[in-house]
């Protein structure tokens, strides 16, 4: 993904640019910004570290794990809005959780849903490979972590 921001950049004749990324996004930027340090004056990540998530204590792993297993082969299609924050909410026993499945999704005018927005096969499929961060390079701009929740690294 870091390598098709800067594909993108090439062909719309971009040299430099100040990139935001939010949670795995956060995670894209970075690496962009470390693999590309000349095609980037500043990054903000919002929700997201240059960590290894799979380093995290085994409580936080095996929840994520749990939504994964959970998501798999879960349909969401012609499901009522309010319906699916319900099965979202009872599923993981978090609000917050429920909310944030939902707002990966689409809704019509009737507010049932019309599917993932996301590629939820292969986010499904490569759950170890988004909580991994590997140093791909060094980056020494501007950088501003952004935290909106209580579990975030300061940098």
């Amino acid at each position: 993904m870091a390598d098709d921001i800067i594909d993108l950049l090439d062909k719309l004749d971009i040299p430099k640019i100040t990139m935001l990324g939010h949670s795995m996004g956060g995670k894209v930027v970075m690496a962009a910004a470390s693999k590309f340090p000349d095609r980037v004056d500043g990054v903000i990540s919002v929700d997201s570290a240059p960590v290894d998530y799979n380093q995290k204590p085994a409580s936080h792993v095996s929840f994520i794990n749990k939504v994964v297993s959970e998501l798999n082969g879960y349909e969401v299609v012609g499901k009522d809005k309010r319906d699916l924050i319900s099965e979202m909410h009872t599923k993981f026993n978090s609000q917050a959780v429920a909310q944030m499945m939902i707002s990966n999704m689409a809704f019509d005018d009737d507010r049932k849903s019309t599917g993932w927005t996301v590629n939820m096969p292969t986010l499904l499929s490569s759950t170890h490979d988004i909580y991994d961060y590997v140093k791909i390079g060094e980056y020494t701009g501007p950088f501003k972590a952004i935290n909106a929740g209580k579990d975030m690294i300061y940098l």
